[in-house]
């Protein structure tokens, strides 16, 4: 009698089964699918399509010594123009080069004056001895 109500058990495990696989399927994706980051694309569509040109003017090494040794950090000087006399000037600071270089363009984009030109050269006066 007991060998009847464990092959009854089995049964019933193995008809539940299909249903929730079937349930699991009709569900959201799971984590990890193809919508992993649906705003990387506008983020690479936003640096493609910039109209200002970017320089990077200087890249320093910042050291800190702590109990464990030194931290290093790193500073980037950053200017940002359009060609036609409209410039910002940017300082990042961050561990890593690349978010330095990030963070320095973006305040260079906050931070935009305008230098007065005349002819693609910038007017300015000029002393010598004759």
């Amino acid at each position: 009698m007991s060998d009847n109500k464990e092959t009854e058990v089995t049964d019933a495990t193995a008809q539940a089964a299909p249903e929730q696989a079937d349930a699991a399927r009709e569900r959201e994706p799971r984590r990890g699918g193809r919508e992993r980051n649906p705003n990387r694309d506008r983020n690479s569509r936003d640096r493609s399509e910039s109209q200002f040109l970017e320089r990077v003017v200087t890249i320093n090494r910042v050291s800190k010594v702590v109990k464990g040794g030194r931290r290093f950090s790193f500073t980037a000087l950053v200017v940002v123009g359009d060609g036609n006399g409209v410039v910002g000037v940017g300082y990042g600071k961050a561990r890593e080069v690349p978010l330095a270089i990030s963070k320095g363009v973006e305040e260079a984009k906050r931070n935009f004056f305008r230098v007065p030109r005349s002819a693609s050269t910038i007017p300015h006066p000029v002393q010598g001895e004759a």
